[in-house]
């Protein structure tokens, strides 16, 4: 008999004792996506950067230029990619396409290095590039 009692007690403790407490959360914000592109030739550019301003939300488009990421309606959006000029749109309900457009002055005044970018006039290390020949 005490057993059986002990059983319900703990059964009683362990199950009917815990209450399951739900916390309300807000909703997650709607996922925005669209493709970006290029302005003159209008093909898809991948890795281009898109981040949420004034948030630490971002992500790259893939190789057939698209993404998506999580934005509240009507925030700002900002697009970026070396050698094009940033772009900044409204986030919308409905898939956007985005064109940027190439940025020749600041392409000239950057050098792509291995691991990052520099300002042409700041670097002060040796570049050297190597060219195969099949």
């Amino acid at each position: 008999m005490y057993t059986r009692t002990l059983r319900r007690t703990l059964f009683l403790l362990l199950w009917g004792g815990a209450s399951v407490t739900s916390y309300a959360q807000s909703d997650p914000a709607p996922l925005v996506s669209g493709t970006v592109t290029d302005a003159a030739s209008h093909t898809p550019l991948p890795g281009v950067t898109v981040m949420a301003k004034g948030t630490t939300v971002g992500t790259t488009t893939d190789a057939n230029g698209q993404f998506s990421l999580p934005a509240a309606p009507g925030s700002a959006l900002v697009f970026s990619f070396v050698g094009y000029a940033r772009k900044e749109l409204a986030a919308t309900a409905g898939a956007l396409t985005v064109d940027l457009a190439p940025d020749l002055q600041e392409l000239s005044e950057v050098v792509v290095t291995g691991y990052s970018e520099q300002n042409r006039k700041t670097l002060t290390s040796a570049i050297s590039s190597v060219k195969g020949k099949i």
